[in-house]
Formats: structure tokens, C-alpha cells, sequence
């Protein structure tokens, strides 16, 4: 230090002192969720780096503005957000989001009531925001300088500005599920998702969307079940026809081939929805019927929920982020790891990490297993990058036309998903006792057909998904191909179904057709287009017109006597 001016040193211990303030500050306004973890398992928020990280900065901003006024007001109005989160997480065991808001607003009687009815279940509150927030108050009080410099002063608001308006911004031109909270994400990064919509996009009502007749409540009945293990395997945007298993030209599959030996059968399925944050809620959820949100934020019929209820203990692994985990029943989730869970080991392995994870968990007594792997999601390169020599089997130059490039490292992609899968079904079939697994993509893939691509669209390519399926030391009866009399198409409804029925529950629609199902847009809360989907062609599926959710209504079966 010794190059250093007098005034430099000064300076220099002045920054630090503040460092040392805003990290404080910042962690201060983050221990409510560990406080309230002292009382419930309601909250599941885990430490996020990039966001605490951005919280210190944010916070190091407002120590060097100083502005006592904008820093009071500014954690003032965190602390009634967070008040209000924590307060729902702790009376109905998951994340404000703002359809919620909404709805409470209409319920603020029986709201009040109810809470009042249980206050001292949410005492712990008090703790975990008023002391913390009281504190962090206090130190801006007491400590905030005057200001230290006009032009670093000017540089503190403009970036305070644009961190507090950068939320809202993308409110302006992204939708409503854009910002459902994740439940493992921090409480103060769902509140800020969701008051950043309200104040932009106002309160929305789900009333809107739903449909105009009454959907048919699911019939739920227990049934013996005596599986050891049930494993559902999603791979993100894997479309069936370009499976070796499905009469590929590419040997893109070779390893789930040679498990047909062992019992693997291969069926094409028809994906719940276009778009991941959709159609995972559906397949959890054992939903068929398009905007069927009544059901959904009930639970009743949620596969980690029976499962629980059943004696398993249930597993999610996932290479993907925590956003995906929106209404899939999470507080009902025993070993929950995502990828901001392990960044640099995903980061370094892919999918292939999952089956470490695997490799780690305790699988002894009765385990339902969800894994979610990124599969051939674009862009398609970076999923098998670590392991180029071993999968880049086909020319992925960026030079080629861009169809065959996209094609040739898509069909990459699969291949490597195909080795990952081979690891986790050996280490399935090498248990002990009753167990059953499926394998399924959330949605197929636009590959440049009439220059499309993604899957945000409802169309026969992003609808056809494979369902592979294998029941080892099962009885007769228990397979999926046993459970459907449509065996060629089968949907994720009746996916969901087998599986809820492995866990010891049968599940009955009344307005339920084999021959019949859903396509959904990727908007579950909004207007949501679908189509519905004839699969009595053995060959081929025959689309509808689009539809809109609130236009729904349900065909009821009559049946025979």
C-alpha cells in the first residue's frame, strides 16, 4: 500500500467499511428464510451466489448514495413483501404468486379469520422479518454517510434506478408465468417477481381463463400397491422420430434398443403441452382437461402428494433451474436438487452429473424418483460439449446450412441422452423387489420444418413424444401397456395415471376417452391456446383447430349401464 496517497488510503478503508456494511445488509435481508426454516418446512428457498451477490451490490449502491430517505423507503417497502410472503408461505406452504393476490383480495374476510384461527402457527414471522429488517433499518440510520461524492452520488441513483426497474421492465413485455415463483428460489426474489407484475400488468384473475363449464372432479381411490420403487425420467425436448427405437434411420438410441431385451417397450406419446413450465405441472398433476387450474393448485391429485401419503420417499433431480418447479407440490418433495444446487459440477458434466446425484441418494425402501434432464434442449451443442470425441458422431459445424446442423447436433444431443439413460436403467434394474419406470420428453422439437423452430407451437412435431416404459419384478397387470387400451398413442394423462396407480391410487375422469386427449399452449395461467388430439389412427394423429381455454367444454362420456 505504500505507492497509496493519504487520501487514496482513506478512500479505500471508507469502500471497505461500506462492503463491509452492505454485505451485512444484505444478508440481513435474506436470513428470514432461514428463520422461518427454524419453524416450518414450508419454506423451501435455498442460498442462490448470483443473487446474493446482486443483493450486495445493490445494497453497496445505497450505502454510497447517501440518501437516508431512499434507503429507509427502499427497505421499507422489501419488508412489507417479504411480511406478506412469508405469512402465505406459512399459512398455505408455498410462494405468493400474483394470481394468489388476487384471489386473496376477494377472501379477506375468511383470510383474516382463518388466520387469526391459527395466529400462533405464524408468530415465528415477527422474527424472521420485523427483527431482521428493524436491524437493517437501524444500521442505515445510524451509519449511512452524508453524501460522499456529487458524481459517484449520481452513479449510486442511476444504478439503484435500473435495478429496481429492470423487473418491471420485462413485465411489460413478458407474460404471467414468466413470473410464478420458484419455490426453492429466495422468498425475496419470488416477492419481487410478483409485486414487479402487479405494479405493471395489475392483478390478474384466474376466473378469466378458466373455462366457462364445470370440469368433472377426479374419483380417487386407494388400491394395493406393492412397488418397491416408481421412477418417471423426463428429457427435455426429445421428439420420438428421431429415435433409433422408433425406426430412426440414426442409430441415436442404440443403448435403449438393447434394453427391449429386457422388457423396455416403446410407445409414442403425446406431450400435455408445448412448452416445459406447462407440461411438467400437467404430468405431476394427472391432468387431461385444458385450463384446469382448480385441480392443479389443489394438489389432490399431485404424484409426490399420493406418493407421500402412500409411504414413498420422494426424489427430484433435475440438470435444469429452479423455475420448472412452479406447482409440482414441492413441500411434498423429501431430496429436491436442482441446478443451481451443484453450478460448476452440471456445469462441467451435464446430464451426466444426474447419475452421480443418483449414485449418492439412499434408495432402500419405497422411492418415487422424478428426474428431469436437459435432454436435447437448445441450444443442442452445449449438452454433450464435455464429451465431443464420444457423441459429436454427426458434422455439427457451424458452417453447414443451418437445417443440417441443427439436425446433426440434435441427433447428437440424443445420443448422449441415450448413454445417460442407459446409466440410470441399469442402476434401476439392479434393485431389489417391484419397480417401474417411464421415460418421456416434456415436448417434441421444431427442426426447421416450414422454418420453424423450438416448440412454443402447437404442432404434430412438438405434440409426439416417446413414452418408454418397463415394470421388473412386476405381476401381471401392473405394466403401462395393461393399463390403456390404446397402446400404440399414449398420453401423458394416462402416463400420470399408470404412475399415480403404482403409488397406490387410482385415478377416475369421468369425462376420460383412450382415444382422446389434450395438447396445451405454454401459458397454464392466461389465455391458453390447445388442441385437441384424435389418436384412434394407429398411424397418424389428427389435430384440431386451436382453441382457447375458457371456450372449454368438457365432453362427458355417457356410460353404458
Amino acid at each position: 500500500m505504500q505507492f497509496l496517497t493519504p487520501k487514496a488510503k482513506i478512500n479505500i478503508k471508507i469502500f471497505l467499511k461500506y462492503l463491509i456494511l452492505a454485505a451485512l445488509s444484505s444478508l440481513l435481508m435474506q436470513s428470514d428464510d432461514y428463520i422461518q426454516k427454524l419453524f416450518t418446512e414450508a419454506n423451501q428457498a435455498t442460498f442462490e451466489l448470483k443473487f446474493t451477490l446482486s443483493l450486495l451490490g445493490f445494497h453497496l449502491l445505497l450505502w454510497l448514495a447517501g440518501n437516508r430517505t431512499l434507503a429507509l423507503t427502499v427497505i421499507s417497502l422489501f419488508a412489507v413483501m417479504q411480511f406478506i410472503q412469508l405469512l402465505h408461505i406459512s399459512y398455505l406452504g408455498r410462494p405468493l404468486d400474483p394470481t394468489t393476490i388476487t384471489s386473496s383480495l376477494k377472501e379477506t374476510g375468511d383470510i383474516s379469520s382463518a388466520v387469526q384461527g391459527t395466529l400462533t402457527e405464524h408468530l415465528h414471522i415477527i422474527l424472521a422479518v420485523v427483527i431482521p429488517f428493524l436491524i437493517n433499518f437501524y444500521l442505515f440510520w445510524r451509519f449511512l454517510p452524508n453524501r460522499l461524492n456529487k458524481w459517484l452520488t449520481t452513479f449510486c441513483y442511476l444504478g439503484i434506478f435500473l435495478i429496481l426497474a429492470s423487473k418491471p421492465y420485462r413485465a411489460t413485455y413478458r407474460d404471467l408465468n414468466f413470473f410464478l415463483p420458484s419455490p426453492t428460489r429466495p422468498s425475496l426474489y419470488n416477492s419481487l417477481d410478483t409485486f414487479s407484475f402487479l405494479l405493471v400488468k395489475g392483478f390478474p384473475d384466474i376466473e378469466d381463463v378458466m373455462p366457462k363449464a364445470e370440469i368433472p372432479k377426479p374419483i380417487l381411490s386407494k388400491i394395493e400397491s406393492n412397488a418397491h420403487t416408481v421412477w418417471l425420467i423426463i428429457a427435455d425436448s426429445i421428439r420420438a422420430d428421431h429415435m433409433q427405437i422408433f425406426g430412426y434411420e440414426r442409430e441415436t438410441t442404440p443403448n435403449l434398443v438393447k434394453w427391449q431385451s429386457k422388457g423396455l417397450t416403446a410407445h409414442k406419446g403425446i406431450a400435455a403441452a408445448v412448452a416445459t413450465a406447462a407440461s411438467i405441472p400437467l404430468m405431476m398433476n394427472v391432468i387431461q382437461d385444458p385450463g384446469n387450474l382448480l385441480q392443479l393448485k389443489s394438489e389432490e391429485t399431485n404424484l409426490f402428494k399420493l406418493a407421500k401419503e402412500a409411504g414413498f420417499k420422494t426424489t427430484w433431480l433435475s440438470s435444469q433451474g429452479s423455475r420448472v418447479l412452479n406447482d409440482l407440490g414441492v413441500r411434498h418433495i423429501d431430496t429436491l436438487i436442482g441446478q443451481e444446487d451443484a453450478l460448476i459440477r452440471f456445469e462441467q458434466k451435464r446430464d451426466q452429473a444426474i447419475i452421480e446425484f443418483i449414485d449418492e441418494q439412499n434408495l432402500q425402501g419405497k422411492n418415487f424418483v422424478v428426474i428431469l434432464l436437459r435432454g436435447a434442449h437448445a441450444p443442442y451443442k452445449i449438452n454433450y460439449d464435455p464429451n465431443r470425441k464420444e457423441f459429436a458422431k454427426w458434422n455439427d459445424d457451424d458452417e453447414l446450412d443451418r437445417i443440417i446442423e441443427g439436425k446433426n447436433s440434435y441427433d447428437n444431443s440424443i445420443l448422449f441422452t441415450d448413454s445417460v439413460l442407459d446409466q440410470i436403467l441399469e442402476r434401476i434394474y439392479s434393485l431389489e423387489g417391484e419397480n417401474h419406470v417411464v421415460i418421456t420428453a416434456d415436448h417434441g422439437q421444431l427442426l426447421g420444418e416450414d422454418n420453424l423452430w423450438g416448440h412454443n407451437i402447437l404442432r404434430k412435431e412438438v405434440a409426439i413424444v416417446p413414452l418408454l416404459s418397463a415394470s421388473w419384478n412386476a405381476p401381471n397387470g401392473t405394466k403401462l401397456a395393461d393399463s390403456v387400451e390404446n397402446t400404440y398413442w399414449i398420453s401423458h394423462f394416462e402416463m400420470s395415471r399408470w404412475l399415480a396407480a403404482r403409488l397406490g391410487t387410482d385415478i377416475e375422469l369421468q369425462q376420460y376417452d383412450t382415444n382422446r386427449t389434450f395438447l396445451q399452449g405454454k401459458n397454464l395461467y392466461g389465455i391458453n391456446q390447445y388442441l385437441e388430439v384424435d389418436m384412434t389412427d394407429e398411424i397418424e394423429i389428427n389435430l384440431s383447430e386451436p382453441f382457447i381455454t375458457p371456450n372449454y367444454v368438457p365432453y362427458l362420456i355417457e356410460k353404458t349401464q
